[in-house]
């Protein structure tokens, strides 16, 4: 039997998605709405199988213990896992890694 896992979406999580969201609806609303709603998906996906994800190759995030999920090429979703809770980190756009 699966063990279920638990999403938690970090303070600092949320605060970059209404960033992100904030940048995208000045020019189009609806395509904020749908592009966070995309990224609320995904990072509920992750519940699923967490494991598939290697754990980050930036030494700055790996070595705190976190995974690195590239979501729609232009940014990466940060998470750890601890027992069966899933900890969404932050999310950071890839050109600031570079």
């Amino acid at each position: 039997m699966e063990k279920e896992i638990s999403l938690i979406w970090q303070t600092r999580t949320n605060n970059s998605i209404a960033k992100i969201y904030q940048y995208i609806a000045k020019n189009n609303p609806q395509n904020a709405e749908a592009f966070i709603r995309r990224m609320y998906d995904f990072g509920l996906s992750l519940t699923i199988l967490p494991e598939k994800f290697a754990p980050c190759r930036f030494d700055k995030f790996a070595h705190r213990g976190y995974h690195c999920a590239v979501f729609e090429k232009n940014f990466i979703f940060l998470f750890r896992v601890n027992g069966n809770i899933l900890y969404i980190c932050n999310i950071i756009r890839t050109s600031r890694l570079n």
